[in-house]
Formats: structure tokens, C-alpha cells, sequence
């Protein structure tokens, strides 16, 4: 019965998140010497070793609890546990060429959902932007921002600056259809067309915007933009702006998966290597000026890449 208690434990402890499991093995493997060791004591220091052990126990509960409650709130964007699935729920699965309809669908609440860790990435963009406005010396900057989604996570920092002008390019109707209730009451002079990134360099002019955002779209693309495209939009010093999930979390995890009305829809993305982003961009005389990661449990989780013409980085040399 002793064994079988153990047997139990041991596959408790097999679900949990690994830095929990580390703690429930350390005190399993001090259990046996502790029991060992308490029969040679004396009887006077017995129950003090008991109670020592007790706390000890107390401590590691109370860190167990503590990891696995951050980690149930920790809901990242690209899980396959991002929403409970419910015996009973309904799956429909998503290629990249569905990609627009899995939007579609899952727009309201998509804010909601966000992890801290995909909004440390969206803050690496803001930073960017805010950066590049205010060492500009220009009195007004045009933004392109590519698959600008809800505009909560980005746009939303600068709802009420004057002196940008705000162009938004999305796909998907009920995104864009967020993103213009989200703008309601705001200063932000904006430009809203829907229509696909691919074809962004037949909607707009070529060099005339001072910044390009590409964030967290590549990975729901079925055919990537041209990026010799978006770099013709950009003036002389222009920056592009790109940022998505690191492709080894992409492999790792490559379901994208979100439960709405009883029904679980899942998205396959595709995954982009930062690296190979770097070379394609480095192809066309862009070179990356800032690259910024960021960790989820000290492995990576996201990119942002921040690039800028050749011309431009003579100037600042």
C-alpha cells in the first residue's frame, strides 16, 4: 500500500510544471534518509526534527501552488492549452490559408488572451516607435502598420498623440471592426483599408512612411509578403518594424488554440526564424540595429527585430 501511495505521487508529480516537479522529487529523495536518521536521535530532538521537516514540507506545498496558479494564468497566444478543451467541445482546425476565418472568429476577447509575455514584445515596438518619433526632428511621421489587428496592444499607446498619421492595413473584418471602436474618442489621425500584406505596396505610395510594423503576422501567413515591397514604402531613414513568435516555440508548441461558445478552434502557425528574416532583409541592403528577445521559462518565446536602410545607417555611423 506504501509502494502504491508512492506510485501515485510520483505521477502527480509527472503532470506538473517542471520547476514544481523539480521540488516534489527533492523532497521524495529527502523523505527516505530523513525517516533513516530520525529512529538514531534522540528521543529530546525528535520531535524538533519532525517539526523541521513539517515547515520544510509547508515550504515546498506552498512553492508548488505558487508556480502552478502562475502558470494556469500565464495564457500564452500560441498553446495548445490557450483554452480549456472540453470533452464535450467541438474542434475545428485552421490551415494558414484559413487563417482570416480563425481571426474571424476568435477577434472578440482576442485582447483578453494575451499573455505578459506577448505584451513585453508589443512594448519592444512601442519603445521602437516612440524612439524613432521623437529623434526624427520631423513635425509629423506616417506609421504603416501591417495586420494592426485590434490596435489595443500597439496603436492604443498613441491614441492621442498628435503629429502621426496612423495607417492600418488588416484582412480581417472583425479585427479592423475593433480596431475603429477602439479609435472612438481619440486624436490619432488614421487611414483604415482592408485588404491583404501582400499586396500593401499597390495600396500605398513608395517612399512615404517613416515606420513599417510586421507584428505577429508572419506566423499566420500562408505566403509571406514581399519584403522588397515594404522596404520601398520606407523613406530614406526609414525603420521597419518586425516582431512574431521565435520559431522554436512555434515547433514546440504549434498549435494556436482558443475555445469560443463550446467550440475549439485551432490555427497551425507557420514558424519564422528571426535569423532567416535578418538574411533575406540583409539581401536588400537593410541591416538590423536592435534585436530583442524575450524568455518564457528562460527559453525563447518571441522576437523584435528593428532594421534600417543602408543609407541611413551611414549617416548615423
Amino acid at each position: 500500500m506504501w509502494n502504491k501511495g508512492r506510485k501515485d505521487l510520483l505521477a502527480s508529480i509527472k503532470t506538473l510544471h517542471p520547476k514544481s516537479r523539480v521540488i516534489g522529487l527533492s523532497v521524495i529523495i529527502i523523505e527516505v534518509p530523513f525517516i533513516t536518521a530520525i529512529y538514531r536521535l534522540p528521543e529530546s530532538q525528535v520531535i524538533w526534527a519532525i517539526i523541521g521537516f513539517a515547515l520544510i514540507l509547508i515550504a515546498a506545498i506552498a512553492a508548488v501552488v505558487m508556480i502552478e496558479l502562475r502558470q494556469m494564468n500565464d495564457d500564452p497566444p500560441v498553446s495548445k492549452n490557450e483554452e480549456p478543451r472540453l470533452s464535450h467541445t467541438e474542434v475545428k482546425n485552421y490551415d494558414l490559408g484559413k487563417s482570416i476565418d480563425f481571426y474571424q472568429v476568435i477577434a472578440e476577447g482576442y485582447d483578453e488572451r494575451n499573455s505578459s509575455y506577448l505584451k513585453m514584445a508589443h512594448r519592444s515596438v512601442i519603445e521602437i516607435v516612440e524612439r524613432k518619433i521623437n529623434q526624427s526632428g520631423k513635425a509629423h511621421s506616417n506609421i504603416l502598420d501591417l495586420g494592426g489587428g485590434t490596435g489595443r496592444l500597439i496603436v492604443e499607446h498613441f491614441f492621442n498623440k498628435e503629429g502621426i498619421s496612423w495607417f492600418y492595413l488588416d484582412k480581417c473584418e472583425a479585427m479592423a471592426s475593433l480596431f475603429k471602436k477602439n479609435l472612438k474618442n481619440t486624436k490619432l489621425a488614421t487611414d483604415v483599408k482592408m485588404g491583404d500584406l501582400v499586396d500593401a505596396s499597390e495600396l500605398y505610395e513608395e517612399r512615404f512612411f517613416d515606420l513599417v510594423i510586421v507584428s505577429f503576422v508572419l506566423t499566420s501567413m500562408e505566403k509571406l509578403p514581399s519584403f522588397n515591397a515594404i522596404v520601398d514604402l520606407l523613406v530614406e531613414d526609414g525603420v521597419l518594424i518586425v516582431a512574431d513568435i521565435d520559431h522554436s516555440y512555434t515547433i514546440s508548441i504549434p498549435d494556436y488554440s482558443v475555445l469560443v461558445n463550446d467550440e475549439t478552434h485551432v490555427l497551425h502557425p507557420k514558424p519564422i526564424n528571426p535569423l532567416s528574416l535578418c538574411e533575406d532583409l540583409g539581401k536588400l541592403g537593410m541591416r538590423v540595429i536592435s534585436a530583442r528577445p524575450v524568455l518564457k521559462d528562460e527559453e525563447d518565446y518571441a522576437f523584435c527585430l528593428e532594421f534600417i536602410g543602408p543609407r541611413a545607417l551611414d549617416e548615423k555611423i
